[in-house]
């Protein structure tokens, strides 16, 4: 009967330790699900902040963009309260509308404009005007220098929802005499004005005057003054939209009024967008004044887009950011690892049931099943930590990066630098041939480039590579600039995280001579696509790098030196080959060392089977120690690290253990009095052996990584 109890009892027992690891599996399993939504609403949280804080910018902006548009509406109706509460004489209309021109911030040109007999018998048609930065006579008068009168010179009709037009004629336009008499002050279409070489946008208000001695016979005739855009295009400039972000403006028609790229300006989005696809992304998202979140269709990051109306007219500032960069340049605090600890939850979840259908099959050895669960989460731990590096390496986010023509004139407006735009641009095309290491810090580079923008053929090419340590040069062609080379660079690499290291390889290329002062840019028609992931520049098929992986490449500016291009090529080494070289021998030789532990006995028969004794086990640790040493040196002069690379923390957790084995193997023969290292033939040593190192490369992957 007691052997049959002792049998329910044990068999109890093991059910309720099978049912505790059922439970802590299904615990972890909600867990992971817990932190997997406190991640996703933290993430919210942060970019509710980061968001904030651009829309407040924006909102500044807007304010101070809506002060020149209410200061043009602010003059005009001084000028109407002048002229409809006195009989003024020509003179002082005129000196009324220079004093009002030259004390408006951004106006470029105002005047008033009468309907026909509307003044006096000396002027039957008065329109005087004045503009900044013109040539202006005594008694200028837009009469002079046409009928504004006359009806609209273009007869416009509707299609597909578009205003067309639907004859030409070189009369000058007059339909901003008409609309405003008959709809009103308004804001006009932007339009290009040739005078002042820019985009203007041009208010008009019509007004009652009794010049004629007459107040019944409706407006008189209009007010009107200019608003030159060039300054709005400075102010969105300013913004602190770190380096890629840009703002830009438009209309109410869907105009562009101010905008990186110049060739877009005074132009519709619908006429743009078939040419580009991020204006066709802009053109989707229509009056959205809330946040849209889109992939950017050139460098497939994801990206921000908002909009914000501007005070006192019909436009609306528009705001576009990289969301990653904005992320990693806000000093915000970092997020809690909420998707780490998801990700290690489930895992472990996972693992706690495979122990349970373990037990369920083998009912023995229970310490040692618990140790194998728990070695399998620390083992995911680490594996997550290792990998996590990998994913999310700084080096990757370069500030001043270049992916269209829109990103360089962007980074010129942001770094003061709006001059170079207008002068001459030499364009690089760049294919790298072959990529080799002649020594852990050294690369060969074998490749091609093309200029374009120099009219005359160069016998030399006029750049060359700052951090070369030698470079030969070859012309390919006597009637275009394309050469061929072969250099050597200086990389210094950071080897601190091997194997799990990202590098940039990054090849500066500077204008010489009389072209250092030009702005140097990429040759965009090269290049199928301008996404780092594309791998710019580089044939996929026949370049290669032994032991690394090609993971992106882009172009890029340093702060202020747009003569210099730099051609960044981010690199991922490849995990197969140091662990084969490095990382399996390290973990044969634990495994020897773990073997040695196992044939712990005193029994005698075994004792001479195994031939278990101090000499044969300090001469097998010794082995084993030599093997580590070899492979330690072999590593450090590969990389020729400096300090203490990452990997090197695995080997001194070997040591550790190779000593640990020696000393325990020593006290255990000597029959020294020690509970720990004697019970059950060291059983603790046996159990903890594995954890303690999985422990330990944990708490240096941490702290190296």
């Amino acid at each position: 009967m007691r052997e049959v109890k002792y049998i329910k009892n044990l068999l109890q027992k093991e059910n309720s330790y099978i049912f505790a690891v059922l439970i802590i599996s299904l615990c972890l399993f909600i867990i992971g699900f817990i932190f997997s939504d406190l991640h996703q609403k933290k993430q919210i949280e942060r970019d509710k902040l980061i968001i904030a804080e651009i829309v407040r910018h924006a909102e500044e902006a807007s304010k101070q963009i809506a002060t020149f548009f209410h200061d043009i509406k602010a003059a005009t109706a001084q000028i109407e309260k002048e002229v409809t509460q006195s009989n003024l004489t020509n003179a002082e209309i005129r000196a009324m509308i220079t004093e009002s021109l030259k004390s408006t911030k951004g106006a470029f040109r105002a005047g008033l404009a009468f309907k026909k007999d509307r003044f006096n018998e000396t002027y039957p048609l008065y329109s005087p005007y004045y503009q900044k930065s013109g040539k202006n006579t005594p008694n200028q008068q837009i009469s002079d220098l046409y009928d504004y009168t006359q009806a609209d010179p273009l007869t416009l009709i509707k299609e597909g929802g578009e205003i067309k037009e639907a004859s030409q004629s070189t009369t000058p336009r007059t339909f901003w005499f008409h609309q405003p008499l008959k709809e009103g002050a308004m804001w006009l279409a932007p339009y290009f004005g040739h005078s002042a070489n820019t985009l203007l946008s041009e208010f008009i208000r019509p007004f009652f005057s009794d010049y004629d001695k007459d107040y019944s016979n409706g407006f008189d005739g209009v007010i009107f003054m200019n608003l030159s855009l060039s300054d709005l295009s400075i102010i969105t400039s300013e913004l602190e939209l770190e380096n890629s972000g840009y703002a830009f403006i438009l209309s109410d028609k869907n105009i562009l009024v101010a905008y990186p790229k110049s060739d877009f300006l005074g132009k519709s989005l619908a006429q743009i967008a078939p040419q580009s696809q991020l204006i066709k992304v802009v053109l989707e998202q229509g009056e959205n004044i809330s946040l849209s979140r889109f992939i950017h269709p050139t460098n497939h990051k994801e990206s921000w887009l908002m909009f914000s109306p501007i005070a006192s007219s019909n436009y609306r500032l528009g705001i576009l950011v990289w969301a990653e960069e904005v992320r990693a340049k806000h000093n915000i605090a970092p997020l809690f690892p909420y998707q780490e600890v998801s990700l290690i939850c489930h895992i472990g979840s996972g693992i706690f049931l495979l122990g349970a259908l373990i037990f369920s099959r083998y009912k023995t050895g229970i310490p040692f099943q618990i140790c194998f669960i728990l070695c399998g989460i620390l083992f995911s731990v680490l594996l997550i930590i290792s990998f996590d590096k990998l994913e999310k390496d700084p080096k990757e986010i370069v500030s001043n990066q270049i992916y269209d023509k829109e990103n360089i004139n962007n980074l010129l407006f942001k770094q003061n630098q709006k001059d170079l735009f207008y002068q001459d641009k030499i364009q690089l095309s760049l294919a790298l041939e072959s990529i080799n290491f002649s020594a852990p810090s050294t690369l060969a580079l074998i490749g091609k480039v093309e200029l374009f923008g120099i009219e005359k053929s160069l016998d030399e090419p006029p750049l060359f590579f700052p951090l070369s340590l030698e470079t030969n040069w070859e012309k390919v062609s006597k009637t275009s600039n394309v050469w061929r080379f072969n250099a050597k660079i200086r990389q210094p690499f950071d080897y601190a995280s091997f194997p799990f290291d990202k590098e940039k390889i990054q090849l500066s290329i500077r204008l010489k001579n009389e072209y250092q002062s030009s702005l140097f840019i990429p040759h965009f028609d090269s290049y199928p696509q301008m996404t780092p992931r594309s791998l710019i520049a580089i044939n996929q098929d026949n370049v290669h790098l032994n032991g690394w992986e090609f993971s992106e490449s882009f172009f890029s500016y340093f702060d202020n030196d747009f003569s210099t291009l730099n051609y960044n090529l981010i690199i991922k080494r490849k995990l197969a080959g140091p662990f084969i070289t490095y990382l399996f021998p390290l973990l044969m030789v634990l495994s020897l060392a773990y073997f040695t532990l196992l044939m712990w006995t005193k029994e005698p028969k075994k004792l001479a089977l195994l031939g278990f004794n101090l000499t044969s086990v300090l001469g097998r640790i010794s082995s084993l120690f030599f093997i580590l040493i070899l492979s330690h040196i072999s590593l450090r002069e590969a990389l020729e690290a400096k300090g203490i690379i990452f990997l090197e923390y695995y080997y001194l957790a070997s040591y550790s253990l190779l000593i640990l084995v020696s000393v325990s193997t020593l006290l255990y023969l000597s029959n020294h009095k020690n509970s720990l290292i004697n019970y059950k033939d060291g059983f603790f040593l046996k159990l903890l052996y594995w954890p303690y190192f999985i422990i330990f490369c944990i708490l240096a992957s941490l702290y190296k990584l």
